[in-house]
């Protein structure tokens, strides 16, 4: 019987990395972690585990036999398990790439929404796209001073972030404080988020830490170009100068100087954002995380390729 190859994100999409350890030690169904959490790990098999647990710290160093990580960054494991005390890391003949992967087809296809209607933007302004919560790391404090850059240049330009949480009141402070309040929206949770971004004419990204960050594949499924921080696995997503381009983090200025330059030419934003899309399917769709994900399995169980 032929294994199943299509089912809704094998690996999960975690702050700092997807993991699957596969054991080769007996570990007995139920047994506890060092924390007394339950590991219901049936020796032999292959498991998706939350990162950072003190559990599976304590089984990487004698148990793993192989780790799936998300982004080549990942393979750097000293930044991440060393940070917990006893943590030795994974060797990197343990670890196999598998990008995280989205639907891109299907982003594809989705109708672009009408952010001016939407916003009650001016018909002809620019507008620039964030998604992500609204916490420290996602930097979008970096953001709104950059957009008070940006409207030196650009006047007419809008930015529209979208997403929620605990910074909202400093950001709308913020705002307020530029008198950006006519520029800058934070827009919250929509249902409607990838019908938004089709909507957009760039992607921004002013993050501080990432993962893989799927929000910057899912423009790139939407044939936007992006300005983004070189931070986690950012770089493997956006190709610089290709498909967007990377900015140092915490630095709202050059975050303005590359929003800026793709605003003011849009031959270009078009060239990136068709680069981006040929990229996207070529290493970031669902399909090529389960094939490269059940070539894993196979090989670490001997099981012929289909």
């Amino acid at each position: 019987m032929q294994p199943r190859r299509s089912f809704d994100r094998v690996l999960a999409s975690l702050i700092v990395a997807a993991l699957l350890v596969a054991c080769s030690t007996d570990t007995p169904v139920g047994s506890p972690g060092p924390s007394g959490e339950r590991l219901p790990t049936p020796a032999g098999t292959a498991i998706p585990t939350p990162f950072g647990g003190t559990a599976i710290l304590d089984i990487a160093r004698e148990r793993i036999k192989h780790v799936v990580i998300v982004m080549q960054e990942n393979r750097s494991f000293d930044s991440y398990f060393g940070t917990y005390p006893g943590a030795d890391g994974i060797p990197r003949q343990k670890t196999t790439v598998v990008h995280e992967g989205v639907d891109v087809e299907r982003i594809v296809h989705l109708p672009a929404a009408n952010v001016h209607a939407a916003f009650f933007l001016p018909t002809h302004a620019p507008v620039v796209g964030n998604i992500g919560a609204l916490v420290a790391q996602k930097g979008q404090h970096h953001l709104v001073d950059a957009a008070a850059i940006v409207l030196r240049a650009v006047p007419d330009a809008r930015f529209v972030i979208l997403g929620e949480g605990e910074l909202r009141p400093a950001l709308e402070e913020q705002i307020k404080r530029k008198h950006l309040e006519r520029h800058v929206f934070l827009a919250g949770f929509r249902p409607d988020v990838l019908e938004l971004l089709k909507g957009v004419d760039l992607f921004a990204l002013s993050s501080l830490q990432e993962g893989l960050c799927t929000s910057l594949v899912d423009a790139m499924a939407a044939s936007k170009a992006s300005v983004a921080t070189r931070v986690g696995g950012v770089p493997e997503v956006v190709a610089d100068g290709e498909t967007g381009l990377l900015v140092p983090p915490r630095d709202h200025e050059a975050l303005a100087e590359g929003i800026i330059a793709l605003l003011k030419d849009s031959a270009q934003r078009t060239r990136m954002g068709e680069a981006g899309l040929t990229r996207a399917r070529k290493l970031f769709t669902v399909e090529h995380m389960v094939d490269g994900t059940m070539a894993v399995y196979e090989r670490l169980l001997g099981v012929k390729g289909r």
